[in-house]
């Protein structure tokens, strides 16, 4: 699960190392010349460093809340994909047709689901046919 955001961490990395050698050189340019222009130089470079790295983080969080209502709605029965309809793009679209909330709050109002039937449309198959009278084993 970490590994993806290992690389991107370890990109993140590489980009503040830049702006800060970018930094002591702008530093250094500017006792050497009497003027500030590269040390401000410098600062905006680490300004772009900053939006990046916020922009990019936004951008995988999105994608992450966009999955857990995706997986969720599976679960529930409300989106109607199954199996090989389950993808990252289709996941997205249902995202952005749920009005793209910010938060997504664990006490949103959900069906009342049976744990088979969600495993079953998580595993790609449509859940069971199940009987008008509750089972022994139902806990709803």
């Amino acid at each position: 699960m970490l590994r993806p955001y290992l690389l991107l961490v370890s990109c993140w990395s590489g980009i503040v190392a830049c702006a800060l050698y970018t930094t002591v050189v702008g530093w250094l340019a500017a006792l050497d010349l009497g003027s500030s222009v590269p040390l401000q130089w410098a600062l905006m470079l680490w300004g772009a460093t900053f939006g990046w790295i916020v922009a990019e983080a936004f951008y995988e969080w999105q994608l992450h809340r966009a999955a857990r209502l995706y997986c969720e709605d599976i679960a529930d029965g409300v989106c109607p994909d199954r199996g090989m309809q389950m993808t990252s793009a289709n996941a997205w679209k249902w995202y952005r047709r749920q009005g793209s909330p910010w938060w997504i709050s664990s006490k949103r109002t959900r069906p009342d689901t049976h744990p088979v039937d969600a495993i079953a449309r998580l595993e790609g198959r449509n859940p069971p046919p199940r009987n008008a009278q509750r089972d022994k084993c139902d806990l709803r």
